[in-house]
């Protein structure tokens, strides 16, 4: 967090959550972890981590990655797909390509069904 509205929609689509239903009117365009809308059984573990700053809130954010989700950005980077670059910020693009991280820069050889299924197949 923060992300938008719409962002807050999709991941709820995506991650098919089954809690509480959210009124969509009732979000803010900005979520941020203030104002998540959380199941009953976890708002006081919240409210106890943000007061205990375990949780901080983050304030100056760029907005134009609001609509960037992990989980398609890391797809990207195993798929060999140089367009998750444009989804995060350059200083972490770099550190992501020079380390190597989510196996970055290592294109793995998929090897079909018939390879695996023959005696002595190699990758």
């Amino acid at each position: 967090y923060p992300m938008t509205r719409d962002g807050y929609i999709h991941y709820r689509q995506q991650a098919k959550t089954e809690s509480e239903t959210i009124i969509i009117e009732d979000l803010p365009e900005i979520i941020s972890a203030r104002d998540i809308k959380l199941p009953s059984n976890i708002r006081s573990l919240h409210a106890h981590l943000l007061q205990s700053g375990a949780i901080v809130p983050l304030d100056n954010v760029d907005s134009s990655y609001m609509s960037t989700f992990s989980r398609e950005v890391l797809q990207m980077i195993q798929d060999g797909n140089d367009e998750w670059r444009e989804h995060v910020p350059p200083a972490a693009a770099a550190l992501i390509a020079e380390r190597k991280i989510f196996c970055c820069g290592e294109r793995k050889k998929r090897r079909s069904k018939a390879e695996t299924e023959q005696p002595g197949a190699q990758a």
